[in-house]
């Protein structure tokens, strides 16, 4: 499922048990301010985290989530409401749950973890690429039509995933990338808009002009190659990603 034991346990002792037992499953008859009625659960704290993670992770539908934990489909849809949002409040409340860019001092110490195994890479701090993972279709038209995907004949949710050096997901806001610093990427991925310009580099396109004096080519064929080599990183931590949502 994408989650070892010490993280669901992470997870259900950091508030989510918390906010499970102490507040009631919204229904249009039930007051938000009542007591919650833990006894007449179908499931506890842990069942309902198992639960939500279960439709987070995995590409199934509703149905056999009701088959996988005896539950009707009314429950279903209440349980999941409630516990997404006390599951996303959970996360909140984690540090190891940010996601956010790195300071100034991070990106020169990610630099350097880069530098060290290759050495023409002076800037690069990260590794960025985009993926597509698979959801359920969704009930809107219009949401279900901007999940859709033609090609695959499927549902998915695009995302651009940007990984430091150590293995670690961080933000991918492109205009807080300080001059002379840039993430890397493969060939397929846009980087020449003027937007992202100097902030992302590529491995060369096939047909790409070389310089015509020798050092200079093999300069930048040696840079090539090693921008090829880390782009790689990238590819790993989405092959990761794709795993925990299969």
């Amino acid at each position: 499922m994408g989650f070892d034991v010490t993280t669901f346990h992470q997870l259900l002792n950091s508030g989510f048990a918390d906010k499970w037992n102490s507040t009631p499953i919204p229904h249009a008859d039930v007051s938000s301010w009542g007591e919650p009625c833990i006894g007449a659960h179908s499931l506890d704290a842990a069942g309902a985290l198992g639960f939500t993670l279960h439709f987070l992770s995995l590409a199934m539908q509703e149905i056999v989530l009701q088959q996988i934990f005896a539950l009707i489909p009314t429950t279903v849809n209440h349980y999941l409401n409630f516990a997404l949002d006390i599951l996303l409040q959970t996360l909140h409340d984690i540090p190891e749950g940010a996601i956010h860019f790195p300071n100034h001092n991070k990106i020169i110490k990610d630099n350097f973890l880069i530098h060290a195994r290759h050495s023409k890479l002076i800037g690069g701090f990260g590794s960025i690429g985009g993926l597509s993972l698979p959801c359920q279709e969704a009930d809107d038209p219009e949401v279900e039509n901007a999940t859709y995907n033609g090609w695959k004949s499927s549902h998915f949710i695009s995302n651009v995933m940007v990984f430091s050096p150590q293995g670690v997901i961080i933000s991918a806001v492109l205009n807080k990338t300080p001059d002379g610093y840039y993430l890397i990427t493969d060939s397929a991925f846009p980087h020449g808009t003027a937007t992202v310009s100097g902030k992302i580099q590529a491995p060369l396109k096939s047909g790409t002009v070389l310089p015509g004096n020798a050092h200079e080519q093999a300069e930048l064929l040696t840079f090539n190659q090693q921008l090829l080599s880390y782009c790689q990183t990238a590819e790993w931590g989405m092959q990761m990603m794709q795993g925990s949502f299969s």
